[in-house]
C-alpha cells in the first residue's frame, strides 16, 4: 500500500510491486477528489497515465477528511488482499468526489 504524497515516485513503486509479484493498493487526492486502485502484478495502473505533475495537489491541498476517507478505503482493500487475496478493486480504479459524493469505478 502506498502512502505517498504527490505523483513523482508512483511509477517506480508500481513497477517495484509488479517486479515483486505483489498487488499494489494505491491512491491519490487533490482537494476533495481522488482515486484508489488495486494494481495487480503485470497490469497497468494509474501511474502509467497520471503523469508526475503535482500541481493539482499543491493548488488544492489535501483536506484531512479527504485523506482519512481515502486511507480508510485503501486500508480496507489492503486487509482484504492480506486475508483472502481478493479485492473488489483488483484491476480497477475508484474515482471519488467527496464534494458531490460521487463514486465511479472503471477498469484499468
Amino acid at each position: 500500500m502506498d502512502a505517498l504524497g504527490g505523483l513523482t515516485s508512483r511509477l517506480a513503486l508500481q513497477r517495484a510491486a509488479s517486479d515483486a509479484n505483489i498487488p499494489l493498493v494505491t491512491g491519490a487526492l487533490a482537494g476533495w477528489t481522488g482515486y484508489i486502485a488495486v494494481v495487480m502484478p503485470g497490469e497497468s495502473g494509474p501511474a502509467d497515465f497520471m503523469g508526475q505533475n503535482d500541481a493539482a495537489e499543491e493548488q488544492l491541498g489535501c483536506p484531512a477528511p479527504s485523506v482519512a476517507f481515502m486511507a480508510s478505503v485503501m486500508a480496507t482493500e489492503t486487509i482484504r488482499l492480506l486475508i483472502d487475496a481478493s479485492s473488489s478493486l483488483a484491476g480497477k480504479i475508484l474515482i471519488i468526489d467527496l464534494q458531490t459524493l460521487s463514486f465511479d469505478t472503471m477498469k484499468l
